[in-house]
C-alpha cells in the first residue's frame, strides 16, 4: 500500500514545488465584443468620465523643476487680454498647429476666466485629447492645489464643448499654463 502512495506523493509535492506546467503564463482573453452603437462618441482606450468626475491626474511636469520640459515650445502670439502669463504646448498627433490655433485660443480663453478666481501664481500642465471627429474626449490636469478643484472642473466643462478640425486620427495637445 505505502508503494501506491509514494509516487503520487512525490508527483503531488513536484506540482506544489513547480506550480502548473504553464511555467505561470497564462493565455490571453479576448475582450468581450463591442456593440459599434454603444461605442459612438467613447475613444476605446479612453473612456469618458461622467461630468461630475475628479480632474484626471496628468502626473508631475518632465524635467528639472523650473525648467521647460522637452518638446514643448511658447504659445505665441497669447491671445489679448489672458490673465495667463506663459503658455507651453506640445502636439501628439495628426492635427499641425495650424489646424488647432483658433481652438487653442478659445480654450486658453475659457481656462483664463476659470482660473480668475483660483490664486495667482504656479504652473499648471493640462492636456486636451481631441478625437478624428474634432470633439474633445478628454481634459486632464492634477489636482495640486485643493484650490484649483472648482477652477479645473470648470475648464473640464468649457473645453469639452469645443470643436477642432476633423482629422484622420486623434491628437493629443498638452499645455502649461503660468499664471
Amino acid at each position: 500500500m505505502r508503494k501506491r502512495f509514494a509516487p503520487a506523493a512525490l508527483l503531488a509535492g513536484l506540482w506544489l514545488a513547480c506550480g502548473p506546467a504553464s511555467n505561470g503564463a497564462e493565455e490571453p482573453v479576448p475582450p468581450p465584443p463591442r456593440d459599434a452603437e454603444s461605442d459612438a462618441g467613447v475613444t476605446p482606450d479612453v473612456p469618458a468620465p461622467p461630468p461630475d468626475a475628479p480632474p484626471a491626474e496628468v502626473g508631475p511636469l518632465p524635467g528639472p523643476p523650473g525648467a521647460d520640459p522637452p518638446g514643448f515650445e511658447p504659445y505665441e502670439p497669447l491671445p489679448e487680454s489672458l490673465s495667463l502669463t506663459r503658455v507651453l504646448w506640445k502636439l501628439e498627433g495628426v492635427l499641425v498647429a495650424e489646424n488647432l490655433r483658433e481652438g487653442v485660443d478659445t480654450a486658453l480663453r475659457d481656462i483664463a476666466t476659470c482660473l480668475e478666481t483660483a490664486t495667482a501664481g504656479g504652473r499648471l500642465p493640462m492636456h486636451l485629447i481631441i478625437e478624428a471627429s474634432g470633439r474633445v474626449v478628454e481634459v486632464g490636469a492634477p489636482l495640486v492645489d485643493e484650490g484649483l478643484r472648482d477652477a479645473i472642473t470648470c475648464a473640464q466643462l468649457a473645453l469639452r464643448a469645443l470643436r477642432f478640425p476633423e482629422s484622420t486620427g486623434d491628437t493629443t495637445v498638452h499645455l502649461i499654463l503660468e499664471r
